[in-house]
């Protein structure tokens, strides 16, 4: 994991995070054709044109107000005109899972990066969760540290095509 965030969120809780995402992804390519499963599409994140893509499926796994990888608040943002996304959160880090078509730039980040200026010293610090998809298919999923400004100064793979194809064989 990197480093600036050792002390603010642990492996154990990225990786629940990443089999939520991986879980969510299976259980959209099994239910494909019966777009009425349960849990698959909360209503709380539905899609700009309530279409049922990839996206709204996999960010539907972090139903608002619930609590997942231990300690972490799943808050419904808003932005936009009406729309949502999940932010898992305690009060040591702030996490945006988002796909990686989401402009990083968006004015509803902005205020979440500033958690990461004095140079990462700040109790809480903010970073992104990036899944990035293609016809329909999870690729793969990054940990983006931002800085104060959103520029992305760090990454690190999470998962891969290849081991996401081995979890949904």
């Amino acid at each position: 994991m990197i480093e600036r965030l050792r002390e603010h969120v642990s492996d154990g809780q990225m990786r629940e995070i990443v089999d939520m995402i991986v879980k969510q992804y299976r259980n959209y390519l099994g239910n494909m054709y019966n777009l009425n499963a349960a849990n698959l599409f909360r209503e709380e994140y539905a899609s700009h044109y309530r279409q049922y893509c990839i996206s709204w499926a996999i960010i539907s796994a972090f139903e608002s107000g619930s609590i997942v990888a231990g300690d972490l608040q799943v808050k419904k943002i808003e932005y936009g005109r009406g729309h949502n996304r999940p932010e898992l959160s305690n009060n040591k880090i702030k996490i945006h899972i988002l796909s990686s078509e989401i402009n990083l730039n968006a004015n509803y980040l902005q205020k979440d990066y500033e958690c990461n200026k004095n140079n990462f010293s700040n109790e809480q610090l903010c970073c992104i969760i990036r899944y990035n998809t293609k016809r329909g298919r999870l690729n793969s999923i990054t940990l983006c540290l931002p800085d104060e400004t959103g520029q992305i100064i760090e990454t690190e793979k999470l998962l891969d095509r290849n081991k996401i194809l081995k979890y949904v064989a």
